[in-house]
């Protein structure tokens, strides 16, 4: 089998780290014969069955991006299958809206209609961006009625499309995000110690982990309110944020946040380990992967219930009511009220329900199993 891969993404984090599972998991399988990314980057060393074909997007947001990319990429797959014979195509990319002659698969990490429904203010810039998203709809609609058949990371994305594109739901199907397992996971408290060492952080302190972009959509203003009131009731709790964004210069100026900036992929089991708990405050997510990530690592984890995350926790109480600071608060205190007993009874619930639901084992071959009935 010959696979054409699109994405725009290839960097750890979101869509991308779905990506890198995948084409990780294809390079050693039989079934795959050729595997031809058209990306912005390379990706690490694979087999010599796997190719990569350079294509940059141009510009700085989605406005231009999104259909400069797809316009690159249209023209650069029509080239390659002038020259050789492929199977199918898979595109990460929803703006992918051509006919191609030959089955493709479309997998959704979210919907212009989504971006939409998530933008409820109405300053200038949300209303701008709204009307081109209003616009790239368009794109969304004609890949799907393209597309063989269409792969949701979330749940609730595909219900919702379900309904908004009810004449295609026979060609959806949910396969969530998922994560390597083996590469997250529990570290022993000797280990831990030694970590945090390393790291110059307090053995004595609790420590509130978020990992993701320091924007106000996901939250940071209300969760640095929210810990402004909870420090000063509780002795030794502190923030730690990993990654970067606007709003990195304005959190770093609290005396109970540590902020690591950006961290490599490959040290990011690490950085789950240092923490005590896993708290993501964000007003919108899809399938947020760092959920998947801190439960893998046995971390407690709160967080608003926004996308599919209240599905992945599976436990009630750990659900943040809205991203108001008050709200936030009740979690955190609710956490430093559970008993040892009763934490350590979640953090292995968290890294049982991720192998059982969420892991490279469980979901790759389903993507397989997809590309042998279509082909």
């Amino acid at each position: 089998m010959k696979v054409i891969i699109c994405t725009r993404d290839l960097q750890f984090g979101g869509a991308g780290t779905h990506i890198r599972l995948l084409l990780k998991e294809f390079d050693r399988l039989d079934d795959i014969d050729r595997i031809l990314i058209i990306g912005p980057n390379k990706s690490e060393r694979f087999s010599s069955k796997t190719q990569f074909e350079l294509l940059q997007p141009i510009g700085r947001n989605f406005i231009v991006r999104q259909p400069h990319f797809a316009i690159a990429c249209k023209k650069r797959i029509e080239k390659i299958l002038k020259k050789e014979k492929y199977d199918l195509i898979h595109t990460h990319h929803s703006f992918l809206a051509e006919d191609f002659k030959i089955p493709m698969i479309t997998t959704m990490h979210t919907l212009n209609y989504f971006m939409m429904a998530r933008n409820s203010k109405t300053t200038p810039a949300i209303k701008f961006a709204n009307l081109f998203h209003r616009i790239y709809e368009v794109f969304d609609k004609q890949t799907i009625m393209n597309s063989s058949k269409v792969i949701f990371v979330s749940q609730n994305s595909m219900l919702q499309a379900a309904q908004r594109y009810a004449t295609y739901y026979q060609r959806f199907i949910h396969i969530p995000n998922f994560i390597d397992v083996k590469f997250f996971y529990p570290f022993d408290e000797t280990k831990k110690t030694l970590l945090r060492e390393k790291y110059k952080l307090s053995l004595n302190s609790k420590y509130f982990l978020f990992v993701g972009r320091l924007e106000p959509l996901k939250g940071i203003l209300s969760l640095i309110r929210a810990f402004e009131e909870f420090n000063k009731k509780y002795d030794s709790v502190e923030l730690l944020f990993v990654g970067d964004g606007i709003l990195r210069r304005y959190v770093s100026g609290f005396k109970f946040v540590k902020c690591l900036g950006k961290i490599s992929y490959d040290r990011m089991n690490e950085i789950y380990n240092l923490a005590d708990y896993f708290v993501l405050p964000s007003l919108y997510e899809n399938f947020p992967i760092a959920v998947l990530e801190a439960m893998s690592c046995e971390l407690p984890v709160i967080a608003t219930d926004v996308g599919d995350v209240r599905e992945i926790i599976n436990d009630n109480r750990m659900i943040i009511a809205s991203p108001q600071a008050e709200d936030i608060i009740d979690k955190l205190e609710m956490l430093m009220s559970f008993s040892g007993q009763e934490i350590d009874k979640i953090r292995k619930a968290n890294r049982k329900r991720v192998e059982e639901q969420y892991s490279c084992e469980r979901n790759i071959p389903r993507v397989i199993n997809i590309y042998k009935a279509i082909v």
